[in-house]
């Protein structure tokens, strides 16, 4: 039943990408014809994005940066299959990040500066995005990182504080939801209020701001919060991996 619906196969990928079954989700996304439907637009997309993400923290743990690199060149763009093409002015500074690691530890400072430099692009907003086509907010997280290696760690530092900051601030926001809108990114729009996720956001935006800091155990500590909250949360699964491979050692 699960894979005959496009709907019920992204929560099918999500589940796999979250829980470390990366060559299950790969064969699904490798193989099946996807098409869009209404308040769907990103959801396959975005576990493509996922899985090739997951795939190259794999190999960034096994010291295989070639492959690492492949996968990752092959997140900038979509398979045909999926039924989406990319939005414009995507800005993919997770994907840029793990270039720039990958170069780097192969020797390639040249290269590796100029990959930072794409992953510092892209708005400032903490925002959570309400829509498929807005930034996602760890994006920002990614730029910050690539401040630092880029030489600026002072400014890295201050951006990583606002994290911290924000989320103190906007933690008791009530929010308001258009869930009229079209392509709100739900499979049920009205399953969770939206003070709760609010509130998950508010625990990621202050776990990542730990983390960019240097102070794991307390980002460690807020994605535990989060995770407990919302054991689906993609995102988080995605900086927990990252954190396990290393790469901000």
């Amino acid at each position: 039943m699960v894979l005959k619906r496009d709907d019920l196969t992204a929560e099918l990928l999500s589940l796999w990408n979250a829980s470390g079954h990366y060559a299950d989700a790969a064969a699904i996304l490798d193989t099946r014809v996807f098409h869009p439907w209404e308040g769907g637009e990103g959801k396959i997309t975005g576990q493509y994005l996922l899985n090739q993400l997951h795939r190259a923290l794999q190999f960034i743990e096994r010291g295989a940066f070639k492959q690492a690199t492949d996968c990752l060149k092959a997140a900038l763009r979509y398979p045909d299959n999926l039924g989406e093409g990319r939005l414009p002015g995507q800005t993919d500074n997770d994907i840029w990040y793990l270039l720039g690691y990958c170069a780097e530890q192969a020797g390639d400072a040249q290269q590796a500066a100029e990959y930072y430099q794409l992953a510092r692009q892209g708005g400032s907003t903490l925002d959570a995005g309400r829509y498929y086509n807005d930034q996602p907010a760890d994006y920002l997280f990614w730029q910050g990182i690539a401040l630092r290696k880029s030489g600026n760690p002072a400014q890295a530092e201050q951006h990583f504080r606002h994290f911290i900051d924000w989320a103190a601030q906007h933690r008791d926001d009530v929010p308001q939801v258009d869930f009229f809108a079209v392509s709100l990114p739900d499979l049920v729009v009205l399953d969770v209020s939206a003070q709760q996720r609010h509130q998950q956001h508010c625990l990621f935006i202050e776990a990542l701001g730990h983390l960019g800091l240097g102070n794991v155990s307390a980002c460690q500590q807020r994605m535990q919060q989060l995770l407990q909250i919302n054991p689906a949360h993609d995102k988080a699964h995605l900086i927990r991996h990252a954190l396990q491979s290393g790469i901000f050692s």
